[in-house]
């Protein structure tokens, strides 16, 4: 039987810090976009043709709010978490193909974290509601 994170007392504290620390991250991100003057980076040359760079600050900034709605609801954490860490990887892969592409002198030392950040995301997403545990006790409890 898959132990879920949250089923003690100290994993459910481990979860909300978890929810905290990612909603942080992601509201940091979007603040930064936010910023009067800021036009874009070279680094997001592929993702800010598709959509304007305040646009994926809004995406940043409900993504952090979904997290911190995420902390009484399991079903929109596990959402918010899988949101966060698609953000996280095409931030990932933006910088990357910007390094290899654009000859962005080294975008490949921001791209790891981000890469990282993105693949934790989907870790403690499992952590929090293994896909055993959706299923044995239904979508919320």
């Amino acid at each position: 039987m898959v132990r879920r994170l949250g089923e003690h007392r100290y994993d459910r504290r481990l979860r909300v810090v978890i929810l905290v620390g990612m909603a942080a991250t992601c509201a940091g991100r979007g603040a930064a976009y936010l910023t009067p003057g800021f036009s874009g980076s070279d680094y997001l040359s592929l993702l800010d043709p598709l959509v304007p760079i305040q646009v994926w600050a809004g995406v940043w900034v409900a993504t952090a709010a979904a997290l911190l709605w995420g902390i009484r609801r399991p079903h929109v954490a596990r959402w918010a978490m899988s949101t966060a860490a698609m953000l996280w990887a095409a931030w990932c892969l933006s910088y990357l193909a910007s390094q290899v592409f654009l000859d962005a002198n080294r975008a490949w030392v921001t791209a790891m974290p981000f890469g990282m950040l993105a693949l934790m995301a989907v870790v403690f997403t499992y952590l929090m509601e293994p896909p055993e545990a959706i299923l044995e006790h239904g979508e919320d409890e």
